[in-house]
């Protein structure tokens, strides 16, 4: 994990989380398509070097679960940052605390697919890595590739935990350095509330973070989240009901235009119709925007 102001202590990276999840539009990061694959590689490759996985490993775990990517890209398309966040079987992620296994010795058997996972079978949710283009330059505050990437993760960790309680609590390991000091995200998992419970075969230290400690207490940060989703789907649901407006208001005047070259009588008639459907109509539109606008000024 990288990306986030040096020296932020746990309080106030969970501050900065939450005014970060109420003021930016949602969602946060979006699910990476089959095409995105070559540069999430080659990303990683960059940050990771030869440890990094490749672009055949990638596409071997995406067929058979296709969420386990979460990208941020910028106004051109580029991707600036990718969360690699994956639901595997509990024999895997103990063999990977108990250090008879590596990371790269994933396959996509230890993996579950979509479908599994409501099925209520035992696992780990694996944070397999948290890449962000940025990450080598100077940051100062909150970056805002990081944050988009940590609170997706957050999100997709509720969404899977929910399906699957058996399969609620967070791995990752910490990754070193060629000289064996500790990588840039230790410190954070740390802040996070992941307590080291072993070391996978390359040595690296292996961290949980469990579902049984309301994951560290993080629910402030959980529950902005849910909130901006909230928002998010008000607006939508706004924004169908006006566009089916719109539609509705358009056949409308077209009937009537057809009408009323006919006769005087449907001329009237129509009129009234007319006026009638169209105040209902603005009411339809109106009515979701008002109760939007006065929740977002509850909030």
């Amino acid at each position: 994990m990288r990306g986030y102001a040096r020296g932020e202590d746990r309080q106030s990276l969970v501050h900065n989380l939450v005014l970060f999840a109420r003021k930016n539009k949602y969602p946060y990061a979006q699910a990476a398509h089959w095409s995105d694959l070559k540069a999430i590689a080659e990303l990683s490759c960059l940050n990771f070097g030869t440890s990094g996985f490749s672009l055949a490993k990638f596409q071997s775990l995406y067929r058979v679960n296709p969420n386990i990517l979460w990208i941020v890209k910028d106004k051109n398309g580029v991707i600036q940052g990718c969360f690699d966040i994956q639901p595997i079987k509990a024999a895997f992620a103990q063999e990977l605390k108990s250090g008879s296994k590596r990371e790269s010795d994933l396959t996509p058997s230890d993996l579950f697919s979509e479908k599994e996972l409501k099925e209520g079978l035992g696992g780990c949710i694996y944070l397999a890595g948290l890449i962000v283009r940025s990450a080598s330059e100077r940051v100062r505050g909150p970056d805002r590739t990081f944050c988009r990437l940590v609170l997706a993760g957050m999100e997709r960790v509720q969404n899977i935990a929910a399906a699957t309680p058996g399969l609620s609590d967070v791995l990752a390991l910490a990754y070193q350095t060629n000289g064996g000091e500790p990588g840039p995200a230790t410190p954070y998992l740390i802040r996070f509330g992941f307590r080291e419970v072993g070391k996978s075969k390359e040595g690296y230290s292996a961290h949980v973070l469990s579902s049984d400690m309301s994951y560290g207490g993080l629910e402030d940060v959980f529950s902005a989240i849910a909130a901006a989703r909230q928002r998010h789907e008000r607006k939508s649901r706004a924004k169908r009901r006006m566009a089916g407006g719109i539609a509705i208001s358009a056949l409308l005047l077209l009937a009537v235009t057809i009408l009323m070259k006919k006769n005087d009588l449907a001329r009237e008639f129509m009129k009234e119709i007319v006026i009638s459907v169209m105040a209902a109509v603005i009411f339809l539109i109106l009515e979701p925007l008002l109760k939007l606008r006065s929740l977002v000024k509850g909030d």
